[in-house]
């Protein structure tokens, strides 16, 4: 028999899952260009083979070790993600993506006085100075 757990969200609303079966995701927005991996988890256990998983509930990827890596996340990731296993599948989880902040930023020096001029510089293609 399946317990079933209360989750309160940040309303204040109850949600009552049966489900064991969980996709661990980043709660915070990730940054373009960084690397993520989610992961399926069964609760109790630490190590899952065989999942499959799915983003905005289309096939993705098949994998033996239970886990989605996705080596320079762009927009196009953003989204809901689930995880099944053995015929289980996880509540969605929402992914966020944030764009990468790319500043340009120039020194001048003038009467003994240093101001530090930058730009927002995202949508150039070429080299950046500093990116955050």
């Amino acid at each position: 028999q399946l317990l079933k757990h209360v989750i309160t969200d940040i309303s204040g609303y109850f949600s009552v899952l049966p489900k064991y079966l969980l996709l661990v995701s980043p709660v915070h927005p990730v940054t373009e260009g960084a690397s993520v991996t989610l992961s399926c988890r069964r609760r109790g256990e630490n190590n899952i083979s065989d999942v499959i998983f799915y983003h905005h509930d289309k096939l993705i990827q098949n994998d033996s070790r239970g886990e989605l890596k996705i080596s320079a996340v762009s927009q196009s990731d953003e989204g809901f993600y689930k995880c099944e296993h053995s015929g289980e599948v996880s509540p969605q989880s929402w992914m966020a993506v944030k764009a990468k902040v790319c500043l340009t930023c120039m020194s001048v020096t003038f009467l003994s006085v240093s101001v530090l001029k930058c730009e927002d510089t995202s949508w150039i293609k070429q080299s950046i100075t500093h990116c955050i």
